[in-house]
């Protein structure tokens, strides 16, 4: 029971059976200018655009910093500004024009590191080096970003761990022991199963960012769980939790 508690911070998004595995690393953050840099990576969870742009602290040229980042998938690093960054979204360029689909302010920290997933009505921030790891254990936050999914249960094990996920929103970030699990997933609030994943294995010393999207019976995205992994840094010291809230 102890690790099942612990697992709260994985539970949330397993609202699909398909997997799949992005890395994010630092290759396109420029850490010699800035010892203490905002990293921040990028999913694109946007069912209606098949690729998008990415612009930071501002809209021109200059800072187009991605270009057709494709669906469901992430970014590498790339470095925002404290105390807040500027993020602009717009459509991947066609024929020379730009559509803008996001324009928002996140609050974010030095020397911290976000995920910013891209959905199709908010965006959602979280912070994803904000509790130490230790011994055998891994880092979990899930982030619900699938617009046509309802609000979720999960089930460890037949064993309810998390309750009432709605989309835009993000679970904290939790410790949870390496190994594999069996999750199930359950309407909120029914015993109605809706999907089963088996063998979700979990590695010590790793950071998982775990992303639900899609949508519920489409051929062409359905739902699935995009998994951002990085090395959990370990922080000097345990810095408070920063609230996920999504962004229009």
């Amino acid at each position: 029971m102890k690790t099942r508690r612990r697992f709260v911070g994985l539970m949330a998004a397993l609202i699909v059976v398909s997997m799949s595995i992005n890395g994010f690393g630092p290759k396109a953050l420029a850490q010699d200018e800035n010892p203490f840099p905002v990293s921040i990576a990028f999913l694109n969870a946007m069912t209606s655009q098949s690729e998008v742009d990415v612009f930071i602290d501002g809209a021109g040229k200059s800072e187009r910093q991605i270009e057709g980042l494709p669906y469901g998938e992430v970014s590498e690093l790339y470095e925002g500004s404290a105390p807040v960054t500027g993020i602009v979204v717009k459509q991947n360029r066609q024929f020379g024009i730009d559509r803008w689909l996001f324009n928002t302010i996140l609050p974010t920290e030095a020397g911290r590191s976000y995920l910013v997933v891209i959905s199709d009505f908010v965006i959602t921030p979280v912070q994803i080096n904000n509790v130490p790891v230790s011994g055998d254990m891994a880092l979990a936050r899930v982030i619900h970003a699938s617009a046509q999914s309802p609000v979720v249960d999960i089930l460890v094990d037949d064993v309810v761990a998390f309750e009432g996920l709605r989309y835009g929103l993000a679970t904290d970030a939790g410790e949870l022991a390496a190994g594999t699990y069996n999750l199930k997933l359950n309407a909120s609030g029914t015993d109605t199963t809706a999907i089963e994943v088996d063998g979700v294995e979990i590695e010590a010393g790793m950071l998982y960012a775990f992303v639900a999207i899609g949508t519920p019976g489409s051929a062409d995205q359905p739902l699935e769980i995009v998994v951002a992994s990085t090395s959990a840094m370990v922080a000097a010291e345990e810095a408070p939790e920063a609230e996920a809230s999504p962004t229009s």
